[in-house]
């Protein structure tokens, strides 16, 4: 059975979700979250918030080129603005088409989803929206111009 993980795509403003989509990806900085972000597998479901209420999409942990978690291996990833954020796994992203809202949801960067509501949340989205199509995160690196633009845009 597949586990459910929530993961934060930055904090208030700095908002990395569209290279999270863009990519097909999910990915983290610090010991203690590339160390839960090791234990992801391969069909686990990711949900993408934003805060502690909104769903902004959802997706199935996939295998590419052989991977499906990695560390440290991604150059580009060890300076996202100024942040390390090593670790990542491959995801295939459902993008509702406005961010759906959700119960049960916490602070942590990346944490195991125990609860039913987010989950049945997340499972409808990526039944609902269709596949979003990844860039190849080894040909088309994120530059600091081509950061998502802040949410008072």
């Amino acid at each position: 059975m597949a586990n459910y993980w929530q993961i934060a795509a930055g904090s208030q403003g700095r908002d990395y979700s569209e290279y999270f989509i863009r990519f097909g990806m999910a990915f983290v900085g610090g010991k203690e979250n590339a160390d839960l972000m090791s234990e992801v597998k391969i069909g686990d479901r990711v949900l993408l918030k934003s805060g502690l209420s909104k769903l902004v999409a959802a997706g199935e942990v996939v295998n590419r080129d052989g991977e499906h978690s990695e560390e440290g291996d991604k150059e580009w990833l060890r300076d996202v603005d100024g942040w390390d954020l090593r670790a990542y796994c491959y995801v295939d992203w459902h993008i509702p088409a406005k961010p759906v809202g959700v119960e049960g949801l916490n602070r942590n960067t990346i944490q195991r989803v125990h609860k039913q509501q987010p989950q049945l949340k997340a499972a409808k989205v990526i039944l609902d929206f269709p596949l979003r199509k990844a860039l190849n995160p080894d040909q088309a690196k994120p530059s600091r111009s081509t950061t998502m633009k802040s949410s008072s845009t």
